[in-house]
């Protein structure tokens, strides 16, 4: 299990801060996966990225829809944690979700490692309003002594601003993925899962999704929290800078003398 919270989700905890509503029924699958390629411009994927996204797009054995969630936040958070998923997993330690290291690398691409030694390396592929599209490889065991099992992946999410009928402003979101691997490691997933890739890849998802709703509730909903948290963070320049992107938007918030409870966060 350790592995497959690595394998396009190993920074992504099932924490189950907020609830998803899915809506409206199921269309033919062809049809859905079609939809999210036309939604992934291979022509804007730059190219040094370019042939390894379309190999994926082309000949991937998995492609996975996740659910439809809203949820309340301060939208700018939202997008910040986007572009800084390895601040989130700092917050998330700080709550004590997870053990799970993700650093920045020096080409802005993304470092996972758990503690049994499985990683993930993504980068951002393509971003556009409402959308963001990643690459993501992965490696590592199910279990001690197992074969080493490998995983490729586009991993497509597409967002808009919302507001609730109390008038709280949120998102909405859905997450997409495409999967590449080898029949070995296909295998070695449903003997150790006892699972089907769909439905293993559907939780992924919704980890995926929870990873960036639930902290972006929380730090809407606990700005001077947010602020003590990450400004242990922000050690050097690049950092600092980052921060204060993030701190800009939490000091427009009121502070709030306790922290708020994560069952709030289910209230549409």
């Amino acid at each position: 299990m350790r592995f497959m919270r690595c394998i396009l989700g190993c920074v992504w905890l099932p924490l189950l801060l907020i609830e998803y509503r899915a809506f409206g029924s199921e269309v033919n699958p062809a049809m859905l996966r079609q939809a999210a390629l036309s939604a992934i411009p291979l022509d804007q994927v730059k190219p040094s990225d370019r042939a390894k996204v379309e190999e994926v797009l082309q000949n991937s054995e998995l492609f996975v829809r996740g659910p439809i969630e809203s949820f309340p936040c301060k939208p700018a958070i939202y997008r910040w944690l986007l572009d800084h998923p390895e601040w989130g997993v700092h917050a998330w330690r700080h709550l004590g979700a997870t053990q799970i290291q993700v650093e920045r690398q020096k080409d802005n691409s993304f470092l996972g490692q758990d503690q049994s030694g499985g990683e993930l390396r993504w980068r951002l592929v393509h971003e556009a309003s409402g959308k963001r599209v990643w690459y993501a490889e992965g490696s590592g065991r199910m279990a001690p002594f197992t074969p080493i099992v490998t995983i490729r992946a586009v991993l497509l999410l597409r967002y808009q601003e919302v507001m609730a009928e109390d008038g709280r402003v949120g998102i909405r979101h859905r997450s997409e993925v495409f999967a590449m691997y080898d029949p070995k490691s296909a295998a070695l997933i449903r003997k150790f899962l006892q699972s089907s890739s769909e439905t293993l890849g559907k939780k992924v998802l919704e980890q995926i999704e929870l990873f960036f709703s639930g902290m972006a509730w929380y730090l809407t909903e606990n700005p001077d929290w947010g602020q003590q948290v990450m400004s242990t963070r922000a050690t050097d320049a690049l950092k600092k800078a980052a921060y204060e992107r993030l701190a800009v938007e939490l000091r427009t918030l009121p502070s709030r003398g306790s922290l708020a409870q994560p069952s709030a966060a289910t209230k549409k």
